[in-house]
C-alpha cells in the first residue's frame, strides 16, 4: 500500500502541476487578449480625440480645446482623459509622462503603460496611453487613463475558477488512482509479499495464480514457477540428507563392527577364565563334591563370573549396536574406565598397559551421547595400542581446560572437557597429518584397517561441537586430544 500511496502522490503532484500551469497560460493568454484589445480601443480613441483636439486648438485656441477635452461625454466612467505637456513645470504632468514619449514624438507613436495586474480583487490594473499631439510651439499627448475593472474581476474570476476546476480534478484523479493503485499495484504485491513470506517458513504450496496480464502477473507467475522449483529441490535436499545421514550411519556401524572384531580374540580370552570357573564349580556341584557350605560358595562364585561375562557381552552389543543420537548427563571419567576396562585384554597380549590419569580437580559431567563417544575414545585407544611397542603404558587422560577454538571452526576461547590419548610410538610422519581425518585413509596392511576410523571420530566430535586435535613427536609418540565444550554449545 505504501508503493500505491507513493505513486498516486507522485502522480497527483504531476497532474496538479499540468493543471495548474494550464490554467496559468489560459488566464496569460486572457489577460493578453485583454490587454491588447484595449490597447486597440484606447489608440482608435485618441487618434479621433487628438485630430479633434489639434482642430479645435489651431481654429480656437488652447483654451477651447482643452474645454472641448474636459466636455467629452463619459460614456464610460472607468475612463479618463486629459491634457499633458512635455515641458511642464508641473509635478502632475511630469510625473504622468512616460520616459519614452519624448522619442515618440518624432514618430508621432502612441505609447502604451500598462499597470501591473495583481490578483487582488480590490486592486485592478491601470492602463495610461499616450497619444502625441504637435502644434506650433506646443509639444504633448492626450492621456487615456481606464482602471480596468472589469478585466481584473474577470482575470480573478479565472483564477477562482481555474484553481477550483484544479483542485477538482486533482481530488477526482486522486481517488481514481488510489482505486486504480490498490487493485492493480498494492492487493497483487502483498500477495506476492505474503507468499514470499511463506516461502521462507517452507511453505511452497499454494500458488499465487494472478490473473493480471501485465509486469506483476509475470513476477507472480515466476515465483510460482520459483516455488515449485524450490519445493522439488527441497523434496531432493531432504532425501539426499536422510541418504547421507543413513550411509554415514552405516560407516559408523562398519566401524564399530570392525572395532568389534578386532575386540573378539581379547574378549574370548577374557571370557574364557570366567567360564573356567563356572564350569568348574558347576562340576563340583553336580558331583556332589561339595558339601552344603561349599555349595553356597560356589552357587555365588558362578553369580559373579556369570556377572562379569554379562558385562563384558553387554559393552561389545552396546559399542556394535547402531542407534540414534541421545544426549544424556554422563561422567566422563567413568566413560574412560570403561574404555580402560573393554580394550585391557586386548592391551595384554601385547604387553601394553592402559593407565588412566585420574584428574585433580572433579569433572564435572557431560551432556553428550556416551554411546558414540565411548566409539570415539575406543578407536584412538586401539589405534594407541596397535602402535605401542611392548612394555609400554597408553595413557588416558581426562581435564577441564580453557581451549581456543580452530580457526577453521570459529573464534576465541570456550570451557572445555579434554579426552586425551598419548602412546610412545614412533608418532606419525608429518607428510601424513593432513590426511589423518580423510575417510579411507590408511597406513595399515590391507584386512587390517578400513580408514575410516579416524573420520567417523571427527564426525562425531563435531557434531558435539567439538574437535580434535594431534600433538605429535615424532620418535616420541603422539598424543590425540578430543576437546568438548560444556555450557553454551559452540556453533562451527
Amino acid at each position: 500500500m505504501r508503493l500505491t500511496f507513493k505513486l498516486t502522490l507522485f502522480l497527483t503532484v504531476v497532474v496538479l502541476f499540468v493543471l495548474g500551469s494550464s490554467g496559468f497560460l489560459r488566464l496569460r493568454n486572457t489577460f493578453d487578449h485583454f490587454q491588447a484589445d484595449g490597447q486597440v480601443d484606447h489608440e482608435r480613441v485618441g487618434r479621433i480625440v487628438a485630430t479633434a483636439f489639434e482642430r479645435i486648438w489651431v481654429a480656437e485656441g488652447r483654451a477651447a480645446a482643452l474645454k472641448m477635452l474636459s466636455a467629452l461625454p463619459k460614456t464610460q466612467p472607468q475612463l479618463t482623459l486629459r491634457w499633458v505637456e512635455v515641458d511642464s513645470h508641473e509635478p502632475m504632468h511630469q510625473a504622468r509622462v512616460p520616459a519614452a514619449f519624448a522619442q515618440a514624438l518624432a514618430t508621432r507613436a502612441v505609447v502604451f503603460a500598462q499597470g501591473r495586474a495583481t490578483l487582488l480583487p480590490s486592486t485592478p490594473a491601470v492602463a495610461h496611453t499616450y497619444v502625441p499631439v504637435i502644434l506650433a510651439g506646443e509639444e504633448g499627448a492626450i492621456e487615456i487613463e481606464e482602471h480596468r475593472t472589469m478585466e481584473h474581476d474577470a482575470l480573478w474570476a479565472g483564477v477562482v475558477r481555474t484553481m477550483a476546476e484544479s483542485v477538482a480534478v486533482t481530488l477526482a484523479w486522486l481517488v481514481v488512482a488510489l482505486l486504480i493503485g490498490t487493485v492493480l499495484v498494492a492487493v497483487p504485491m502483498r500477495a506476492i509479499a505474503d507468499k514470499a513470506r511463506r516461502v521462507g517458513t517452507g511453505d511452497f504450496g499454494s500458488p499465487l495464480a494472478l490473473r493480471q496480464r501485465d509486469e506483476l502477473g509475470e513476477l507472480a507467475a515466476a515465483v510460482d514457477v520459483m516455488c515449485d522449483q524450490l519445493r522439488e529441490q527441497h523434496e531432493r535436499l531432504n532425501f539426499e540428507g536422510r541418504a547421507r545421514l543413513a550411509a554415514v550411519e552405516e560407516l559408523r556401524r562398519a566401524e564399530r563392527l570392525t572395532t568389534v572384531g578386532k575386540l573378539a580374540s581379547g574378549v574370548a580370552h577374557e571370557l574364557g577364565t570366567p567360564l573356567h570357573v563356572v564350569l568348574g564349580r558347576a562340576s563340583m556341584i553336580e558331583t556332589g563334591e561339595a558339601d552344603p557350605a561349599e555349595t553356597i560358595e560356589c552357587a555365588r562364585i558362578i553369580r559373579e563370573q556369570s556377572q562379569r561375562m554379562a558385562g563384558i557381552i553387554r559393552q561389545l552389543l552396546d559399542l556394535s549396536r547402531q542407534r540414534e543420537p541421545s544426549k544424556s548427563l554422563f561422567s566422563p571419567v567413568e566413560l574412560a574406565q570403561r574404555c580402560q576396562s573393554l580394550l585391557g585384554p586386548i592391551a595384554e597380549k601385547k604387553s601394553v598397559r592402559i593407565t588412566i590419569v585420574e584428574p585433580s580437580n572433579p569433572i564435572a559431567e557431560l551432556s553428550a551421547d556416551a554411546h558414540q563417544l565411548e566409539q570415539v575414545l575406543t578407536n584412538l585407544v586401539m589405534n594407541a595400542i596397535q602402535v605401542s611397542p611392548p612394555d609400554t603404558a597408553v595413557q588416558i587422560s581426562v581435564e577441564e581446560l580453557l581451549a581456543t577454538v580452530p580457526s577453521e571452526i570459529g573464534q576465541g576461547e570456550l570451557p572445555c572437557v579434554a579426552f586425551r590419548v598419548a602412546d610412545h610410538g614412533r608418532g606419525i610422519d608429518p607428510a601424513i597429518l593432513k590426511h589423518l581425518f580423510e575417510p579411507f585413509f590408511t597406513t595399515k596392511a590391507v584386512g587390517q584397517g578400513t580408514g575410516l576410523g579416524l573420520s567417523v571420530s571427527w564426525g562425531i566430535v563435531r557434531e558435539h561441537q567439538g574437535w580434535i586435535e594431534v600433538d605429535n613427536q615424532p620418535g616420541k609418540g603422539a598424543c590425540f586430544s578430543v576437546l568438548l565444550p560444556f555450557g553454551e554449545p559452540h556453533e562451527g
